[in-house]
C-alpha cells in the first residue's frame, strides 16, 4: 500500500523521454510531400540525409526555443 503522496527528493537517472507524436508526424508528412526524392540526391555517402531531417525537424518541432 502507499504511503506517502508525494516525494520531495528529485532523484535524478538516464531515462530520456520525448513525445512520440511529433516524431510520428514528421515522419507521416515527410512521405506525403515526397520530400526523401528531393533531399536524398544531395547525399549518397555515411547516415542517410532524410533520417537527419526527420530527426531536426522533430525537434525543432517539440522544442520552442524561441525569444
Amino acid at each position: 500500500m502507499q504511503s506517502k503522496l508525494r516525494t520531495y527528493e528529485i532523484i535524478p537517472n538516464k531515462n530520456i523521454c520525448f513525445p512520440i507524436g511529433t516524431v510520428l508526424a514528421v515522419n507521416q508528412l515527410y512521405e506525403i510531400l515526397d520530400l526523401p526524392s528531393v533531399f536524398g540526391k544531395h547525399k549518397k555517402n555515411g547516415i542517410d540525409i532524410n533520417n537527419l531531417l526527420k530527426a531536426l525537424v522533430s525537434y525543432k518541432l517539440t522544442d520552442n526555443f524561441s525569444i
